[in-house]
């Protein structure tokens, strides 16, 4: 059982060699549920868990969603609900937020204790914007039903 108990030279994580596989498909298994990344998910369990956090663990956060986007992308193109607007605003807000979010982490936040007070803070941002919205202005989706979704999918798919 020994030889199933690695280290990962490059992160000097000792674990089983079956756990962060594991681990990667829970994550992505009920995230892509709610749409959300699963990087989002997996960055406190490298830090906290797999005590993985040197600058180099926001890379693999990284290659999980380069991995992971493809596929999402396919089935909207494949169900025909691609909103093209909607992906290009997105892409444009998101780019620079990539770029800064790099640079700051390897120029500002290479030391470990500094980055895991800040990593609790940036997963608490998109939950206090939320707060802060005034219900008013939340979108409504008044015309749309779990029954009219299922009849416009059936009707695509025959």
């Amino acid at each position: 059982m020994d030889a199933l108990f690695v280290e990962f030279p490059v992160s000097g994580v000792h674990t089983w060699v079956f756990v962060p596989p594991l681990v990667a498909f829970a994550v992505s298994f009920f995230s892509s549920m709610g749409g959300v990344s699963g990087a989002f998910f997996l960055l406190p369990y490298q830090v906290s868990i797999l005590n993985f956090v040197s600058p180099s663990v926001s890379s693999t956060n990284f290659v999980y969603n380069i991995v992971a986007t493809p596929s999402g992308i396919y089935r909207y193109l494949r169900e025909g609900r691609m909103a093209w607007p909607l992906a290009c605003f997105i892409v444009a807000g998101t780019l620079p937020g990539v770029f800064l979010g790099y640079y700051l982490r390897v120029l500002f936040l290479p030391d470990p204790r500094i980055f895991r007070l800040f990593v609790p803070l940036g997963k608490r941002f998109p939950n206090i914007s939320l707060k802060l919205t005034p219900s008013s202005s939340m979108p409504t989706f008044e015309n749309t039903s779990t029954t009219g979704m299922l009849r416009s999918v059936t009707s695509r798919s025959t």
